[in-house]
């Protein structure tokens, strides 16, 4: 995004568009590229000209890749992050599979940046604090802490967890799980060697025993960066024992993760927040649609916080915004054709799935769940082993082809 724009429309004391976008992380930031390249009048509203370093998603990996792409978004941001594309899976000793997918570590705030430096010139950013939002089946409001208006046909609010600005809508907030799950984060550098024996390694928790799902370490911004996901609380003993001495704690935890990491060094502070599994409510109204976890939040090892993002901008703004500015009036009706959007449903339904699947195939003490567990490491060494037995005869048979292919002329 053009600095030159934002700085021309700061002092506005009261600008008019199609839509305003409140909250400029990556949801709201790829809803302004999105619908300002299709030449929608947008106001791009959020408190930092420029992202602040937050401990959220630092990794672009399966369905987001597809969506980045489909945005327009895929060269961008994966210019400024580490590729890799082996990764091992291990629990205990013993590989559970080794797999070879692309994927894409960057820090959270790199990955907006990288967005908001797609924004066309014409989207006006408006910097400040919003403290207010008016909605009618006309036309919207959103009021900024120092007097400004900005006024729109449609409201879209990107503002992640933060759910206050809804609440005098009557639009709430009902929790599935609070403290579902503990997201830690931290750099790692090997001791006494160059560099660690993988590209990338995702080793998994003991389950009931250490309450850890896994951890993954993958490069990031020219480091080895791991991010841990576990059903402990964040006040507890082991949680509080993390945060004081995080290298001793984690290998008394995971006392064989050093048959595949080596010695290691923590190299910088450990970084921990919880995540509440919630959804909205009371949310079916005129002029305003919610993206993101301003919708629903989910389980972060599951990794589908940023696919359900994507997706969300990617129906609203590509296939319903454009239909709804073409007729007058923001009415409830319109609005819940986006939240019925079949694909949106279908993506939020399996985010929920695999957030509730990520926490009891690790801590659910159940029959059901305990059986699940005690197949679930040969089950995917198997279908690795198949797999890798299906690219060796592949290669064969490539080879033998190549042999009998005819030979050029001199």
């Amino acid at each position: 995004m053009n600095n030159k724009a934002g700085d021309a429309n700061r002092d506005s004391e009261h600008l008019s568009v199609d839509v305003a976008i409140v909250g400029a992380g990556m949801g709201g930031a790829t809803a302004a590229v999105a619908l300002g390249r299709a030449g929608h009048r947008v106001a791009l509203i959020d408190r930092h000209s420029a992202y602040p370093p937050e401990f959220r998603a630092e990794k672009i990996t399966g369905a987001q890749i597809d969506l980045l792409k489909r945005l327009g978004l895929f060269e961008s941001v994966t210019s400024i992050a580490t590729a890799y594309d082996d990764i091992i899976s291990a629990r205990g000793e013993r590989v559970v599979d080794h797999k070879r997918i692309q994927e894409y570590g960057v820090p959270y705030q790199a990955m907006v940046a990288a967005v908001r430096r797609e924004i066309p010139n014409d989207v006006r950013f408006v910097a400040g604090v919003v403290t207010e939002l008016k909605t009618s089946e006309d036309l919207q409001e959103v009021r900024l802490s120092d007097g400004r208006v900005v006024e729109a046909r449609l409201i879209i609010l990107a503002t992640g967890l933060n759910g206050n600005l809804v609440e005098d809508l009557g639009i709430g907030h009902s929790y599935v799980h609070k403290g579902h799950t503990l997201c830690v984060g931290f750099t790692v550098a090997p001791i006494a060697r160059a560099d660690f024996d993988f590209a990338a390694l995702t080793y998994y928790g003991a389950g009931v025993k250490d309450k850890i799902d896994y951890v993954s370490f993958f490069p990031m911004a020219g480091a080895m960066r791991a991010n841990l996901f576990s059903f402990h609380n964040l006040h507890d003993a082991w949680s509080l024992r993390l945060r004081d001495a995080p290298r001793e704690t984690l290998l008394a935890t995971l006392p064989k993760l050093q048959r595949f990491t080596g010695e290691f060094e923590i190299i910088d502070k450990v970084k921990l927040r919880t995540v509440d599994l919630r959804l909205a409510n009371n949310y079916r109204r005129s002029g305003i649609a919610l993206i993101g976890d301003a919708f629903q939040t989910s389980c972060p090892a599951a990794g589908t916080g940023i696919t359900r993002a994507l997706n969300d901008v990617d129906r609203l703004c590509n296939v319903y915004v454009p239909h709804w500015l073409q007729s007058p009036g923001m009415s409830a009706e319109k609005i819940c054709q986006y939240y019925s959007d079949p694909v949106k449903q279908e993506t939020d339904a399996h985010a929920y799935r695999v957030s509730h699947y990520r926490r009891a195939i690790t801590v659910d003490t159940s029959f059901p769940w305990r059986l699940r567990r005690s197949l679930s490491d040969p089950i995917r060494r198997a279908r690795d082993l198949l797999r890798r037995t299906a690219e060796h005869a592949s290669t064969i048979t490539a080879t033998v082809r190549a042999g009998l292919a005819p030979k050029a002329q001199p």
